[in-house]
């Protein structure tokens, strides 16, 4: 008899489990709407210019670039663990 993993009993039962994704799912929301008004009351408190054309595009590529090489980073690591 083999211990497999589809055999055992679930850690939780469904209303637990059901309880316990709201409650993340409640957290992850406060978290973003949170992060969302610290960020709007900030811009709303700051009198600063508007940057240039220059400076919106420079700060695109940059952000651009920093993501790709953090999508190929995160590529890389799976490929690697899927080979091996």
């Amino acid at each position: 008899m083999t211990d497999d993993i589809c055999d055992s009993t679930p850690m939780l039962d469904r209303e637990t489990e059901t309880v316990v994704s709201r409650l993340i799912f409640i957290f992850i929301l406060f978290y973003f709407i949170n992060f969302f008004f610290v960020f709007y009351f900030q811009l709303l408190l700051t009198n600063k210019p508007k940057p240039s054309r220059k400076t919106q595009v420079k700060n695109a590529v940059t952000m651009l670039i920093l993501f790709l090489i953090n999508l190929l980073n995160y590529m890389d690591r799976f490929a690697i663990a899927g080979i091996l």
